[in-house]
């Protein structure tokens, strides 16, 4: 049997108390994302938990963050899982398409929580917002000040805010009062492998 490596990553609330993991393909010990595409990282990281392990034993009971591309949404992988277990973690898309939208509106009425992960503060993402639950924003590519003006289009929603790449207490205390939900970075927890 060939082995399976997964990387997993806290996500933490205000309290660091731990709410989930971020699910990493790798394909060694060597605990870096390997040169594949979305598709078969999220592919291989999909067949891995549903054919070889238990997702809860592997989040401890958490919520499991996982990355879907378009193509693995239109495949209907996330079914794959129970809606309680998991977040569906969009990835690979540069501004929302009717499609995306279609295939976003259809696991929200299915009860499943969704992430938008590359969010980059451009107004196109907005048709996504009453469909998602939380947005992750990397802290390193935008700038903290940008994002307290972003915050004012997504108060309407009921959308968690998780800040990615937090590397110190000082980050996290200024995210808290930014209004930052959850954060995740080495800080807290490098990924580990499983």
């Amino acid at each position: 049997m060939q082995n399976t490596y997964i990387a997993r990553q806290a996500i933490l609330n205000e309290k660091l108390d731990t709410i989930g993991y971020e699910l990493l393909f790798r394909d060694s010990l060597n605990n870096k994302f390997p040169e594949v595409g979305h598709d078969i990282a999220s592919s291989k990281l999909i067949v891995q938990n549903h054919l070889h392990g238990d997702i809860k034993a592997l989040t401890m009971g958490k919520l499991a963050f996982i990355n879907f591309t378009e193509n693995c949404l239109i495949h209907k992988f996330p079914l794959m899982f129970a809606k309680e277990s998991i977040v569906i973690e969009l990835v690979g898309h540069e501004k929302p398409t009717n499609n995306l939208l279609k295939i976003i509106k259809y696991y929200h009425e299915k009860g499943y929580k969704i992430a938008l992960t590359e969010y980059d503060l451009s107004s196109h993402w907005q048709a996504l917002f009453p469909y998602i639950d939380i947005i992750k924003i990397d802290i390193e590519k935008i700038n903290t000040k940008r994002v307290i003006a972003a915050l004012e289009f997504i108060k309407p929603y009921d959308i968690q805010i998780c800040a990615e790449k937090v590397e110190t207490k000082l980050q996290k205390q200024t995210l808290v009062e930014v209004g930052f939900n959850y954060f995740q970075g080495y800080f807290y927890h490098q990924p580990e492998i499983i």
